[in-house]
């Protein structure tokens, strides 16, 4: 039967090879037979057709002619062959359609979602060029640039642009008439197509494709379902036509051969020879592959019509072929046009070398057959296994990943397992053109299996070519053999953003010149932008004035354009379009248009900026927008802003007035239209245009297989289709358990899960917008063993894990991890766990996150934690902060939430180790601490023990290390919130466990004010001044401010296991500062020129146990008695008495370095009553550590007259009964030091916020680890006591004051006549008597005294004389009058600063005169200082005033004249300046007090400047002494200068201390000599020197 069988096949074949001329026996010898293309599915341009089975027209026109093989089968057969070929290719075509790859269409004669722009052919080099034909054809290059660009702005491309402006016009020329509705703002154009416009629409905006890269990198190549059978034609009639006359058979115009080796060396270089007789006529593309598609040999773009096409041409191939050491006998021809190529194969598994060539403007159509030659790979001699380098999802040339500046990119490279060990060093990372002979850019910092690429890091030596696929090549020496990893990529240009200085609208001055900024346009290639990366395409249309020259199509190619004056018409509304488009990637190209209205008005040109979450007019919804305006031609101030928002179905609104704004929307279109009002009652507008971005879209995710076992089972997830124009897409996956895998850029992925129901895929573009994806899948967990060893259990599984981390298989092994933490039940089974881990060199942010959760998962088995689940801890947190050192240096992006997850593991971290785990022994004495001293002083009251734990210094160690890396972790976490946090949001809260964080953000501007800031668990509360943030924005070159708090409770913060002496309560504060470019990086930077205060409620530490013991209780008999509490006080502590309970009012004073005085006690000390329980005393010690007392007193009882019998019997028996609590508060800082690490007194002071005691204020001059402390101090106990006062001392005091009083009113009797006859006038100046006066001889004696001579001496030093004056009088047209005075030495009458009145006759003395002055130089002091000499008419009651100021010393004086004098209606006075009347009032007010002066002799009186009378001497003199004996008395009254103890109480004696009375009277005559020096020689001299 068999032989039977065999027989019929065999003669079936021969039938058919001969009645097709034997053409399949001949594609059977070449391969060719697998070029057989069906086109029974698809069109003849390559298109799907809608019929199954060919063109329609040739299925109904053609002639079937049955065949010998159609004989054999009945109707019935045939109609059954037939049916299910068709069903057949409509399951192909269904598959073809949902393939989103094989599905895509690309016309390259048109650019989708540009429709206001040309339909320009994408640029792309035309043939095949070496580094030395590149070098060669640059001149060739540099003259087509011009001709690149005329291709740009072709005729085609303006009539296109143009009809696309014309039919988008109604869009482009649009009003907000019914949105924003201001007439004197609103452009209205006066043309038919705009009337009827009055809307926006945002759906004209131009989009880049999200996918540019050519058709034949995703399609593929070798299609196995059109083969045909030997003895089928291609035809879909095949079946039923048997004639080879009516059958079609394809034509290619050309034939192609390869040439190359068959028996390859593993890793070497070989040539590979492509043959065709001849180029043709049309340009083509020659691709060589491989059979398992993964590696492209290369690819040749030709084109046939320029002299050097990249192919030689060779007369004698066979000796070519030879030369290289290829040998073929069997030549189809020796001459022929070829080209060499090189190979390097790293895969065994290699059988056919594949050759395709193509058209150039469809890749779907095949110039040549398919041919395939077919290898043997070996691998090297005397190697046992060949373990190979993988990039398993990235390999593939059709389809490749995308690599953008912009982007964010993690590469897991892995080892293939056909080795049992690997050994390797480094890998060299780089990229590379396809023929891997052109280097493109060296991945620096990565020589491991993970490859990140960061934004802007990667430096291209040229800029890639985005049409082509390059590589991305690993290069390592693998158990001593080289091999390699190919990475197909593309490079995607961002998207361009055209932007026109004021935006959307605006109105200018035609009057001026009129500029169209189009220079803030960005295409992102670069990390600081440059105009050379773009190409500028400016237009103009206007329906108003069509035929202005200088509005037209194709204006400019500058960035800048500038319009003369009146080149636009007022009134007129211009659309002004500008078109960027990229020089890299011509096909990214974006066009936006400004409407500009002309006005014969001034104007100005305000600008919306955008400075987050608005970049390429779009927006995140899950994130505010921030803008803020701009107006570099606004002279004026602007004194107003309006932000007014519009959104679609609704009436525009004012959201807000400030200068900036924040929004947050979810809109899909939000219209935002800013109104500025100048100081010159000018006002202008700028609009703006948002669009919500939607992240990618158009795609779907699949989960396979969809049930499966934890960490053993591989599942492949597939989300293709995602599209976005903000590309590349990355993908993230998570489970309930925690995140699996992030940052990957691959749409389908393999992964290992723990046990779970539900994935979570999030797919998130370039500027961070996501979308998730739930999966449904069922994970099982692996079979529970009944047996108890959890340690056996965690070995068995973690087993593999090494060997998958040496390969790079590191979500396979996080995931086993995860899976093993389950069975942690010690600290060892969780450091066995970690021990898998805790040497991998993990360098990216998806990493740090994995790790962290896998801590989250251990610490959560291990709670309550002990000193040795702290030394794990501690060690994971040292790599963590490894990690973050590591990506905050690279400034890697993390994903949202991957930051939120890190920040609340880490608040998770504190809430757990800030529990109280286990209890110390109390810490050991410092010899320098205060708290010591007090503790010796105890010693003596009570026995004081300390029992010593020998694990004491191990545990605290261990607890200090995992503290001090977490906190680092937080402080780099906060590092990290720069990136998501921003001025003007939401803060940021996380409340867990006892621990609060908050991350703050503020803009510091040059108007800024201080602010403050509570604590979300009302805990604390900062106070940030202006200057203190204006110093911040100095230290970190920003003006964002990132404040990140973190409060922790006296019962729950992470510094619990610092040992101390005494009880204590600590509230811990965590304050840092970061900006978006600088952070603190030591102590020492952290330290701050203004302090920040913070306020710490203690009003919950009033019932704490542990204080009790300390309390103080004690009982008062009588007032004299005081209870004194000594104790030692820290330097910057502060001490408070918190009153527990008194029976009675007491007084409690508080006092620093000496024990508080009597009169202390009685005027500053603080009144205690009943009822004030919990309230607090406080004093703070701003020296170093002094020593502080407090006194207790009992409150005095009312005078016995005042008092009855039993209440007075009743006070004496009652005592006052007490209790207080002496605690110590403290600000102070954390100072993590190796040898003595704790809380440090340095950079905080402390003092209490209000009189009720309730919070502590701390001022510090530093950030970082702050806190507020309370212990309990222990005090010595001082009973003391205090003299009463003593009566006959103040009887002494009375009479005294009796007897000065009596002496008072015998000198008033005694002068009684005198006071009588004394009278002053004050508004009349008048004279009593006349002086003794010696007239001239010459001159004639007038009866009556009519002259009043009022003379005044200077207050210098020596001003008065005891010589005789001489005044010489001149009036005019009159005689000289002589006055002189004659002074007895004994008794002079001219004093320093004294007042003298005379009363003279006439004589020829009328006013106005003229004054002299002579001397005769006789007496002690010869000179004399007059000061002014007014002359008084009594008769005519006129005066003149000789202001004289000078000293006469010898003869006389010349004349002088005054025109200070009244006459008739003149009246004129001198006017002193304010330091001459300063002067004058200085030398009235000077008294010497002790002085005898007053007494015996004449002295100024207050009232009026004139010499006292005996009487008014002595009343000085008594009131002085009135005065001296009252203050002795207050002194040395009944307080005395110390209280004294009760053993000295009975020495004491009731006298007056006449010594220190003495001792008093002989200080006050010292400082009475020291007052009359300072003013004799500082004031009079010094201030007021002698001329």
């Amino acid at each position: 039967m068999q032989l039977f069988l065999y027989l019929m096949t065999t003669s079936i074949s021969l039938m058919l090879i001969m009645e097709n001329d034997a053409t399949p026996l001949m594609s059977l010898l070449d391969g060719t037979f697998l070029d057989s293309y069906n086109y029974s599915t698809e069109s003849r341009e390559g298109r799907l057709s809608s019929y199954p089975l060919g063109n329609a027209k040739v299925w109904n026109t053609s002639n079937i002619k049955p065949t010998r093989l159609s004989k054999m089968f009945s109707r019935e057969d045939q109609n059954e062959i037939k049916r299910k070929i068709i069903d057949k290719e409509e399951q192909i075509r269904i598959e073809r359609l949902w393939d989103p790859i094989l599905n895509q269409s690309y016309d390259f004669s048109s650019f989708k979602d540009y429709n206001n722009t040309s339909n320009i052919r994408p640029i792309r080099i035309s043939k095949k060029l070496s580094r030395i034909d590149r070098e060669n054809m640059q001149y060739k290059m540099a003259d087509k640039k011009e001709l690149t660009i005329d291709n740009l702005r072709s005729s085609t491309f303006n009539e296109t642009y143009n009809s696309s402006i014309l039919e988008g016009y109604n869009n482009g020329s649009q009003r907000y008439e019914n949105k924003i509705e201001e007439n004197e703002l609103v452009y209205q154009n006066v043309s038919e197509v705009t009337q009827t416009t009055t809307s926006l629409k945002f759906d004209d905006l131009s989009e880049t494709e999200a996918d540019w890269f050519p058709l034949y990198n995703k399609s593929s190549t070798c299609d196995n379902s059109n083969i045909s059978l030997p003895g089928i034609t291609s035809s879909a009639n095949s079946l039923q036509d048997t004639s080879a006359r009516s059958s079609k058979i394809k034509v290619y115009p050309l034939k192609m051969k390869i040439f190359l080796r068959p028996e390859l060396k593993f890793g070497q270089t070989y040539s590979i020879f492509t043959t065709i007789p001849s180029l043709g006529k049309e340009n083509f593309v020659l691709r060589l592959t491989v059979d398992t598609n993964d590696y492209l040999i290369d690819e040749v773009v030709t084109a046939v019509d320029i002299a050097f096409s990249g192919w030689h041409k060779t007369s004698n191939l066979q000796s070519l072929l030879k030369k290289w050491g290829i040998l073929n006998h069997r030549l189809s021809y020796n001459q022929c046009y070829y080209y060499r190529s090189t190979a390097s194969f790293f895969n065994t598994k290699h059988k056919y070398v594949i050759g395709k060539i193509s058209s150039m403007e469809n890749r779907k159509k095949l110039l040549a057959k398919m041919v395939r030659s077919k290898i043997k790979v070996r691998k090297p001699r005397n190697v046992r296994c060949l373990p190979s380098l993988n990039l398993e999802f990235c390999k593939n040339p059709n389809e490749p990943v995308e690599v953008s500046p912009w982007g964010h990119l993690e590469f897991f490279a892995t080892i293939s397992e056909d080795c049992p060990t690997v050994d390797y060093e480094r890998i060299y990372w780089n990229f590379y053109d396809i023929t891997e002979k052109i280097l493109m850019a060296q991945v620096k910092g990565s020589t491991g299996l993970v490859v990140k690429l960061l934004p802007y890091k990667l430096k291209f030596l040229f800029e890639p070519d985005p049409t082509k696929v390059f590589l991305l090549r690993g290069r390592i020496k693998l158990n001593d053999v080289i091999t390699e990893a190919r990475c197909y990529v593309t490079y995607k240009t961002p998207q361009v953003e055209p932007q026109i200085r004021g935006n959307e609208q605006r109105k200018v001055d035609v009057r001026h010149p009129v500029i169209i900024d189009g220079s803030l346009s960005k295409d992102r290639i670069k990390e600081t932008e440059s105009l050379d990366t773009k190409h500028f395409f400016w237009s103009c249309r206007s329906l108003d004035n069509p035929e202005n020259k200088y509005c037209h199509k194709d204006m400019s190619e500058m960035p800048i354009i500038k319009l003369p004056a009146n080149a636009l018409k007022a009134g007129a509304v211009y659309d002004f379009s500008l078109t960027v488009i990229s020089q890299i990637d011509h096909e990214n190209r974006r066009t936006v248009t400004q409407k500009v209205k002309g006005v014969s008005a001034k104007t100005v040109t305000p600008q919306i900026l955008c400075r987050r979450n608005c970049d390429l007019g779009v927006y995140a919804p899950v994130e505010s927008v921030h803008l803020v305006p701009k107006c570099e031609d606004c002279r004026a101030k602007i004194k107003r802003y309006e932000w007014w928002v519009l959104v679609e179905g609704s009436k525009p609104y004012l959201e807000t007035r400030h200068k900036y704004l924040i929004l947050q929307n979810k809109e899909p279109i939000i219209s935002i239209r800013l109104r500025l009002f100048l100081a010159n009652r000018m006002s202008a507008d700028a609009f703006y245009t948002l669009r919500r971005n939607d992240g990618p879209e158009k795609g779907a995710c699949r989960i396979s297989p969809s049930f499966g076992i934890e960490s053993v089972t591989i599942f492949e997830i597939d989300c293709r289709g995602f599209e976005s124009p903000y590309s590349p897409v990355t993908f993230r996956y998570k489970v309930p358990m925690g995140v699996v895998a992030s940052n990957v850029p691959y749409m389908r992925f393999n992964l290992t899960f723990p046990a779970t129901e539900k994935l979570s895929v999030s797919i998130c573009d370039t500027i961070d917008m996501c979308v998730t994806r739930k999966l449904q899948v069922k994970v099982i967990p692996m079979r529970n063993y009944r047996s108890t060893h959890f340690t056996r259990r965690i070995m068995k599984s973690m087993a593999s894990v090494p060997d998958s981390l040496v390969r790079g298989q590191w979500n396979r092994a996080y995931v086993k991890g995860l899976m093993a933490t389950k069975w942690i039940r010690t600290t060892n089974d969780g450091r066995l766990v970690y021990s898998y881990f805790e040497n991998v060199r993990a360098r990216t942010g998806s990493q740090l996150e994995q790790i962290t959760t896998l801590a989250t998962h251990i610490l959560t088995r291990l709670s309550p934690v002990d000193y040795r689940g702290a030394t794990l801890m501690g060690d994971i947190f040292s790599q963590l902060c490894q990690i973050f050192e590591k990506i905050i240096k690279d400034r890697e992006w993390l994903h949202r939430d991957a930051y939120f997850s890190l920040t609340a593991m880490h608040m998770f971290f504190m809430s757990v180790l800030g529990k109280k785990s286990e209890h110390h022994s109390k810490a050991m004495c410092k010899t320098y601490s205060p708290e010591c001293l007090n503790l010796q002083k105890l010693d003596l009251v009570k026995n004081f023990t300390i029992e010593f734990d020998p694990l004491i210094l191990l545990r605290i160690n261990s607890w200090m290390i995992s503290t001090w890396f977490l906190y680092k972790c937080v402080y780099f976490l906060g590092v990290l919130a720069t990136h998501r946090h921003h001025p003007y949001d939401d803060a940021l809260t996380v409340h867990k466990g006892g621990i609060a964080y908050q991350v703050n953000v503020t803009e510091v501007t040059r108007n800024a004010k201080g602010f403050t800031l509570a604590t979300i668990d009302k805990i604390h509360v900062i106070e940030v001044s202006a200057e203190l943030l204006h110093e911040l924005k100095a230290s970190l070159r920003h003006s964002s401010i990132l404040f990140q708090t973190i409060s922790q409770q006296n019962h729950h913060n992470i510094f619990w296991w610092y040992p101390e002496p005494l009880p204590s309560k600590t509230s811990v504060l965590i304050v840092h500062a970061y900006s978006p470019v600088e952070y603190f990086r030591s102590a020492q930077e952290s330290e701050l020129k203004h302090p920040l205060v913070y306020k710490t409620n203690i009003t919950q530490f009033n019932e704490e146990s542990s204080f009790t013991p300390w309390m103080a209780n004690n009982s008062i008999e009588n007032s004299s008695e005081v209870h004194i509490y000594s104790m030692m006080l820290g330097h910057k502590a502060m001490l408070g008495v918190r009153i527990v309970g008194c029976s009675e009012p007491m007084y409690i004073k508080m006092r620093m370095h000496r024990w508080p005085k009597l009169r202390e006690l009685k005027q500053d000390a603080c009144r205690v009553a009943p009822g004030m329980e919990g309230k607090r005393i406080w004093m703070a010690n701003s020296c170093g550590r002094s020593q502080a007392f407090v006194a207790i007193q009992r409150k005095k009882r009312k005078l016995k007259w005042l008092v009855r019998n039993d209440d007075e019997s009743d006070y004496k028996t009652r005592q006052l009964n007490y209790s207080i609590l002496l605690e110590i508060y403290q600000c102070n800082f954390w100072k993590n030091l190796s040898l003595d690490p704790g809380w440090s007194e340095d950079y905080c002071t402390t003092t209490f916020e209000h009189s009720f005691g309730t919070s502590v204020q701390c001022t510090c001059y530093t950030l970082g680890t702050l806190s507020s402390r309370i212990f309990p101090i222990s005090a010595e106990l001082v009973v003391e006591y205090i003299p009463e006062p003593i009566l006959f001392f103040t009887a002494i005091m009375l009479i005294l004051f009796i007897l000065l009083f009596m002496l008072l009113i015998i000198m008033l009797i005694m002068n009684m006549e005198s006071l009588s006859a004394h009278r002053r006038e004050q508004n009349v100046l008048q004279c009593q008597s006349a002086k003794t006066v010696v007239k001239n001889k010459a001159a004639t004696i007038s009866h009556g005294s009519e002259i009043c001579l009022v003379i005044v001496t200077g207050g210098q030093e020596f001003a008065g004389t005891t010589s005789n004056i001489k005044f010489y009088f001149k009036s005019p047209n009159r005689e000289q009058t002589t006055y002189k005075i004659t002074q007895d030495p004994g008794h002079p009458k001219l004093l320093r600063n004294s007042t003298n009145m005379l009363m003279v006759p006439r004589g020829t003395i009328y006013i106005p005169t003229r004054l002299s002055l002579g001397i005769e130089r006789n007496g002690r002091y010869p000179s004399w200082y007059c000061r002014t000499v007014t002359v008084v008419d009594l008769q005519l009651k006129v005066q003149q005033l000789f202001v004289v100021k000078s000293w006469i010393e010898r003869g006389h004086t010349e004349f002088m004249r005054s025109k200070f004098f009244t006459a008739g209606s003149y009246s004129k006075s001198p006017k002193y300046t304010w330091c001459r009347r300063l002067k004058i009032r200085s030398e009235q007010l000077y008294v010497s007090w002790f002085m005898i002066n007053p007494i015996t002799g004449p002295w100024q009186s207050s009232v009026g400047g004139f010499t006292m009378n005996r009487f008014q001497r002595t009343s000085v003199w008594i009131c002085q002494l009135a005065i001296t004996v009252t203050v002795v008395c207050l002194y040395f009254g009944e307080s005395t200068a110390d209280v004294i103890q009760e053993e000295i109480r009975q020495n004491i004696q009731n006298y007056l201390k006449i010594s220190a009375v003495a001792a008093l009277a002989f200080y006050a005559f010292v400082i009475g000599l020291f007052i009359h020096l300072l003013f004799e020689v500082l004031i009079l001299r010094w201030l007021w020197p002698q001329n």
